[in-house]
C-alpha cells in the first residue's frame, strides 16, 4: 500500500512540473511576444528615419553636367565642387572589324582608378572614379578604362548605349553622349 501510495505521488508531482511548466513557458512566449513587437517598432522607427533623411539627401543633391542625353540612371548625382576642373565624358561606338563593337569613351578632367572603387571618395570626388555603361537605360556594368567590347550577345541594332562616369561610391558625375547601335 505504501507503494502505491509513492506511486501515485510521483504522478501527482509530474503532471504539476508538467502544468507549471507549460504556464511558464506561455508566459516567456508573451514576453518574447512583447519584446519582439517591441523591437520590430524600434526597426520600423529606425526606417522611417532612415528614409526621411535618404529624400531629404537626394532633394538636396544637384544634377551633374551632361554632354548629351543621360539614360535612367539610379545613382544618386553628385553636386560638383566648382574649384575643381569640370569632368565630362563623351562616346564613340564602332564596329569590331570581326564582330560586335568597341566602345570609346573619351574623358575630359576625370582619371580612371578602380583601385580605389567603394572607397571613399578623397579630396578630388568628382576628377576620379569609374564608369558604368547603360544600353537602352540600363546597366550593363562598370568600366574601368577607355576602351569595352560590346558582343553581338550584349547588343542589337537600334539599341541605345550611354556611359556615366561616376566617383568611388557611385555618384554620377556626368552622362556622355547617347549613341545608337546600327
Amino acid at each position: 500500500m505504501n507503494e502505491l501510495k509513492k506511486y501515485y505521488a510521483f504522478i501527482a508531482i509530474s503532471v504539476v512540473l508538467i502544468i507549471g511548466a507549460f504556464f511558464i513557458g506561455t508566459q516567456v512566449n508573451s514576453s518574447d511576444s512583447k519584446e519582439s513587437k517591441k523591437s520590430e517598432e524600434v526597426k520600423a522607427k529606425s526606417s522611417k528615419d532612415s528614409e526621411n533623411k535618404m529624400e531629404e539627401t537626394s532633394t538636396q543633391m544637384t544634377t551633374a553636367p551632361k554632354m548629351g542625353s543621360a539614360p535612367a540612371m539610379k545613382e544618386e548625382s553628385l553636386k560638383l565642387d566648382s574649384s575643381l576642373p569640370t569632368p565630362a565624358v563623351a562616346l564613340k561606338v564602332e564596329k569590331d572589324a570581326i564582330k560586335g563593337y568597341n566602345l570609346v569613351v573619351t574623358t575630359k578632367d576625370f582619371e580612371f582608378k578602380p583601385e580605389n572603387v567603394n572607397q571613399a571618395e578623397g579630396k578630388t570626388p568628382q576628377n576620379e572614379g569609374h564608369a558604368h555603361i547603360y544600353i537602352n537605360g540600363v546597366k550593363l556594368t562598370r568600366l574601368y578604362a577607355k576602351n569595352y567590347y560590346l558582343s553581338v550577345d550584349a547588343v542589337k541594332p537600334g539599341d541605345k548605349v550611354t556611359v556615366s562616369i561616376n566617383t568611388n561610391k557611385h555618384r554620377t558625375i556626368a552622362s556622355s553622349n547617347e549613341v545608337e547601335i546600327s
